[in-house]
């Protein structure tokens, strides 16, 4: 991801995640300091799609959809601003520097780190009652209005939650085809790959 107003891909794409027990599943928050993952960009490359606007340059620094161009540029930050990247900033120092790990690392070749901080929520207010107040806020949410048009709100990591459940039920993880073929798994409808 290149820092505001830098065309350098200087930081990671710099995942952010956060984890609150509950009385029932946790409640999980997980992002990408970039406007799109990685992943993202392999994906549409190996289906030829093209990303949408505003989420990267090539590397010239111009705005460009093409997720080649992208890989070969620099996403940009998720808010398109200072502030998201000022965030994936962040995170680059807290998974870098801090740990001895690698950051600014344009040519990919240091080592990639990550912090875990652990709260013990029993030495602030106490873990059920932590629970209690999670459970609540989150039916408070779940009450509240929704915007016309909503037909639910949806919380942070809801839908991850839906698909791990399918495929521990199914025993079946669905892949895309593109993505399988750029993998050597599928051959091509022409008969190659």
């Amino acid at each position: 991801m290149a820092p505001f107003d830098s065309i350098d891909p200087l930081f990671g794409t710099n995942p952010i995640g956060f984890s609150f027990p509950t009385e029932d599943d946790p409640l999980v928050f997980d992002m990408a300091t970039s406007a799109m993952t990685w992943y993202g960009l392999i994906l549409a490359k190996a289906q030829g799609a093209d990303i949408p606007h505003d989420m990267a340059i090539d590397h010239e620094g111009n705005p460009t959809t093409n997720p080649g161009q992208a890989m070969k540029g620099a996403l940009l930050p998720f808010d398109r601003g200072y502030k998201g990247s000022a965030l994936g900033m962040v995170i680059e120092v807290v998974a870098g520097p801090l740990v001895r790990a690698a950051y600014c690392d344009v040519a990919g070749e240091g080592e990639w780190g990550s912090l875990f901080i652990a709260i013990d929520p029993e030495v602030v207010v106490g873990r059920e009652e932590f629970k209690r107040n999670c459970s609540d806020l989150i039916r408070k949410i779940k009450a509240s209005r929704r915007r016309e048009g909503a037909d639910a709100l949806r919380l942070p990591g809801e839908r991850a939650r839906s698909f791990r459940r399918t495929a521990q039920e199914t025993g079946m993880v669905e892949i895309d085809d593109a993505l399988l073929r750029e993998l050597g798994y599928l051959q091509s409808a022409a008969g190659g790959g």
